[in-house]
């Protein structure tokens, strides 16, 4: 029974990751659609943030919260309760097509996509641009105590742009609490 419960852990873990990568794969598909480059990925205890030198309009901000919280739901109901195994695990806990299913799938996806949609308000009231976007996005990261991986192309952004290397900008814009950590 251990070994069993091992394993099923595990299945439930890897899923969780599954969707995470989902989530964020699909705010990528839409920033590359809206061909806004890449500066960092930044990993921290509480999440996964991508950071792109986007322009946000009305639209695409909608976009960027709507359809991964949309994907995550779906790959979050899947995952969770269709597919095997953790899909049989989490049935054998929950009635099948209970309504504990449905309020589960959101509120893991309102979790998911909560900074996301903080972001969005944020956005629509008052719009950030280059470098005061990429500097609100950085400062989280260093609240976070994210580690920090820069592109190829976001070294040379802000190398051209501020005149700093990753390690310089991330020191600058993580004032106070958690400091994070450069990687590349």
């Amino acid at each position: 029974m251990g070994g069993n419960l091992a394993v099923q852990l595990l299945a439930l873990l890897m899923t969780a990751a599954a969707v995470l990568v989902l989530h964020e794969a699909t705010h990528s598909a839409i920033a590359r659609a809206y061909r806004c480059p890449t500066v960092c990925l930044g990993i921290s205890p509480l999440a996964v943030s991508i950071v792109f030198l986007d322009r946000p309009t009305r639209g695409y901000v909608i976009l960027q919260v709507a359809l991964p919280l949309a994907v995550t739901s779906v790959a979050t109901h899947a995952g969770f309760f269709a597919l095997p195994p953790v899909g049989w695990i989490a049935q054998s806990l929950l009635p099948a097509e209970s309504s504990l299913q449905l309020i589960l799938c959101i509120v893991l996806s309102l979790l998911t996509s909560y900074g996301d949609l903080s972001y969005m308000l944020a956005d629509l009231r008052h719009p950030l641009e280059g470098r005061e976007r990429l500097a609100r996005d950085i400062a989280l990261l260093g609240r976070t105590g994210s580690l920090v991986c820069f592109t190829p192309f976001g070294r040379r952004y802000v190398a051209a742009e501020l005149g700093l290397g990753p390690r310089e900008l991330v020191e600058a814009a993580s004032t106070g609490g958690a400091r994070c950590k450069v990687l590349c």
